[in-house]
């Protein structure tokens, strides 16, 4: 596979970014990056140096991780359910006890 062929693939599997969008977005990254080639562009997505945001290939900095106003808390919006001491019912099976909730 040439390295045109693994950058698109990778832009499909990380942001299920299709063909002709990716096209677009590796072209205006390019575009911004005249000294860059497709190997770097590679290297840096296999890296995760490289994210996509609105469309366009945006280098990811370390300022930006950690001040980003998206970031989500971790755990946010899920609730674990603790099992109940009553609901917790055990079995054996081939001599191992299980807990079945």
């Amino acid at each position: 596979m040439t390295t045109e062929g693994k950058v698109f693939a990778i832009l499909l599997m990380q942001f299920s970014l299709p063909p002709v969008p990716a096209m677009k977005a590796v072209d205006a990254w390019l575009k911004q990056h005249p000294q860059e080639n497709w190997d770097t562009l590679k290297d840096l997505l296999q890296q995760k140096k490289i994210t996509m945001v609105n469309g366009k290939l945006t280098p990811i900095t370390q300022q930006s991780v950690t001040n980003s106003g998206n970031s989500v808390p971790r755990n946010q919006g899920v609730q674990l359910r603790q099992p109940q001491p009553s609901s917790v019912k055990k079995f054996r099976f081939r001599g191992v006890t299980y807990h079945k909730v």
